[in-house]
């Protein structure tokens, strides 16, 4: 006869206690263990040496609520129900320094290192709304992104081959109306099909507000343009994504994984209630929606945060927002090995770095792109060769890992 439910917890709880008491104390008790208590690094949550289904039981865990199957409800696992065996993740990195032209030179040689995507990022007077001739920019032009002034220039830097990409992300936070603008004009003045073109924007001046400090406007005005930028999207580019919410600047100011999703989710909400607020329905808003979070170097929790993130979302837009359109309910996620763990000593040793966190950010599945950031980041603009390695990091997990497959 087959044992009972309580039996076969009854057994699982002796089994644990013998091999506490027969086992593991005994070791511990002759050798020791290397540290006083055992912690992770974000949440300083504690370790247990073992883990069991006891554990899962405690907290009332349901496999069908709680983790579900690939692509389906809550789709903790992931969105997708092919994972990466359907396809690979989007391959891409941050990049933009110095004059249009500079730039388009840089984003062609990363294409041609196996890159699939491309994030523009400006220089600190453009995402400030200046010029670079104005006297408060002097020291800035070019140094921590392209400078971007005019249609010319945006035209210049778009001289590379966009055909190649997955996706074209551009990040340009308070002035996003008019970056907008100008890409949709300098694409159609290249002859380019805006359809054939799949055009990401941040457009989260919210997280300028809480942690990053690149806003023009008063907040209200801020929603205000980022929403006409959105309902523009939405109404004419179905097929972008014009919000973008960068986690990633919640965990670089330091935000534990809780805090990030938390602020994360908080700032979405004020999107999308200001989009229900203009008679648009959160089946169609929600799947406009992205976020953009840093994986950082423990291991375990990086891979529950993006598990997280996917399960909180979909229980968020079904429960909260009454979402019903399986679209609206998968969470569209960028991951990224986190810049706050390279280091400016011994600058080579962020590749191992940067490989562990790549991996983390494969076995979370369903991050649709991830961004490799660079060995070298922490000294300048990255060199060509971090480049390379960055992009070889990214065909390095996918192909021979096995954990695409």
């Amino acid at each position: 006869m087959g044992q009972s439910s309580d039996n076969v917890g009854a057994l699982k709880s002796d089994s644990e206690t013998l091999w506490r008491t027969q086992y593991y104390e005994p070791a511990v008790a002759e050798h020791g263990e290397r540290k006083t208590g055992f912690k992770t690094q974000s949440l300083r949550w504690d370790i247990k040496p073992l883990y069991t289904q006891a554990d899962l039981d405690a907290i009332g865990f349901d496999p069908d609520q709680d983790l579900g199957l690939p692509g389906t409800y809550p789709y903790t696992r992931e969105t997708r129900a092919a994972g990466y065996r359907g396809d690979l993740w989007a391959m891409t990195q941050v990049s933009g320094f110095g004059c249009a032209e500079d730039s388009a030179k840089r984003w062609e040689y990363m294409v041609n290192q196996g890159l699939d995507s491309i994030i523009i990022e400006y220089d600190l007077p453009t995402t400030n709304g200046y010029d670079s001739d104005n006297p408060l920019c002097r020291g800035e032009v070019g140094r921590a992104g392209m400078a971007l002034d005019t249609l010319q220039d945006m035209e210049d830097a778009l001289n590379f081959p966009l055909e190649k990409l997955k996706n074209l992300t551009s990040v340009c936070n308070a002035p996003q109306p008019v970056n907008l603008a100008m890409l949709i004009k300098a694409l159609q003045r290249k002859g380019k099909k805006l359809e054939d073109i799949r055009l990401m924007m941040p457009n989260t001046i919210l997280v300028e507000y809480t942690c990053v400090g690149r806003y023009i406007y008063p907040p209200k005005h801020g929603l205000r343009l980022a929403c006409d930028v959105i309902e523009y999207c939405m109404k004419h580019h179905p097929n972008w994504m014009p919000l973008n919410i960068v986690g990633a600047q919640i965990y670089a100011a330091r935000g534990n994984p809780v805090q990030e999703i938390a602020y994360s989710f908080a700032m979405a909400r004020a999107y999308i209630d200001e989009l229900l607020a203009r008679g648009h329905k959160i089946d169609d808003v929600a799947p406009m929606v992205s976020f953009i979070t840093g994986i950082d170097m423990d291991f375990f929790e990086a891979i529950g945060k993006l598990r997280a993130y996917r399960k909180v979302w979909a229980r968020l837009m079904k429960e909260t927002y009454g979402a019903s359109a399986e679209e609206a309910l998968k969470l569209r996620l960028m991951s990224s090995p986190g810049t706050m763990s390279m280091a400016l000593q011994q600058p080579l040793n962020n590749i191992a770095r940067l490989g562990i966190e790549m991996l983390a950010c494969a076995l979370g599945g369903g991050a649709h792109t991830i961004n490799t950031p660079l060995y070298d980041e922490a000294h300048a603009l990255p060199s060509e060769d971090a480049i390379t390695i960055g992009a070889n990091i990214h065909h390095i997990v996918a192909q021979e890992t096995g954990v695409a497959d």
